[in-house]
């Protein structure tokens, strides 16, 4: 503890997921304090998200997995989560996700898209990383 009360600031891996941990507090503080979501249907939520970046995490050194894995289509995780699965996306935005235009789609978002296209850019891959390492320790 630092002489002002505050927390020691931490650098490397350690202070980078803190990081990642501190940005998506606020996504996680909504989801887990909407009083109109049962506490199953947070559950199913946080499974949902954690499941999603575990999937990437595991794939992240086989180019063809990550490409497919790294996508979410917005239809299918609000088939999956009913409730307010605005909560959900919130959530995987603040992981390192972001919506991606289909070219179909006219517009509107169809997708959320996690990372780099190409996975071994470090500079390009790691704020993506810090983010969804964060997410992951706090669920």
């Amino acid at each position: 503890m630092e002489p002002s009360g505050e927390p020691e600031t931490t650098s490397g891996p350690l202070g980078a997921v803190r990081a990642g941990a501190e940005a998506v507090l606020p996504a996680l503080r909504a989801l887990l304090s909407d009083s109109t979501l049962l506490p199953q249907q947070v559950l199913g939520q946080l499974d949902f998200v954690e499941r999603a970046l575990n999937i990437i995490m595991l794939n992240l050194a086989d180019m063809t997995s990550y490409a497919k894995y790294r996508r979410i289509k917005l239809a299918a995780l609000r088939k999956q989560i009913t409730h307010k699965p605005e909560r959900a996306e919130a959530l995987l935005t603040s992981a390192g996700f972001r919506p991606a235009l289909d070219a179909t789609a006219g517009g509107t978002p169809e997708y959320l898209e996690w990372g780099p296209i190409v996975p071994n850019e470090d500079t390009a891959l790691r704020p993506s990383l810090e983010a969804a390492l964060g997410t992951l320790v706090l669920i």
